[in-house]
């Protein structure tokens, strides 16, 4: 299924509670999962960077910041870190990373990883 997929469409299905991280082995099928008012947010973090992802440019969703600092994460072999906790985590706020500090609107203010 995984390799075979092109589109997997269950909009508007009154869906409810965390998307599945597994749906991130879908590579180059489209995702759509929009309309469904009561999944819980944020979406797999590998799954915001898919382009066919109908809820990747849902701030709620995919919030910007944790797609950067996910980046950062990757780019500076954030696996080697002495300290990465949380930040593999598909579905954690970028805010409960370690070394993350976010004000009451979940932007970033702070970041530490020293």
């Amino acid at each position: 299924l995984y390799g075979d997929l092109e589109v997997l469409n269950i909009s508007m299905n009154n869906l409810s509670g965390q998307i599945p991280s597994h749906l991130s082995q879908l590579q180059g099928a489209s995702v759509n999962l929009n309309g469904n008012s009561k999944l819980l947010n944020p979406a797999p973090l590998d799954l915001c960077f898919f382009p066919s992802f109908d809820l990747k440019d849902v701030s709620a969703m995919c919030p910007h910041e944790r797609n950067a600092l996910k980046e950062l994460y990757d780019s500076t072999n954030g696996g080697e870190w002495a300290n990465n906790e949380n930040w593999a985590d598909p579905h954690v706020s970028h805010c409960d990373w370690h070394g993350i500090t976010c004000n009451g609107s979940n932007n970033t203010i702070k970041i530490e990883l020293s």
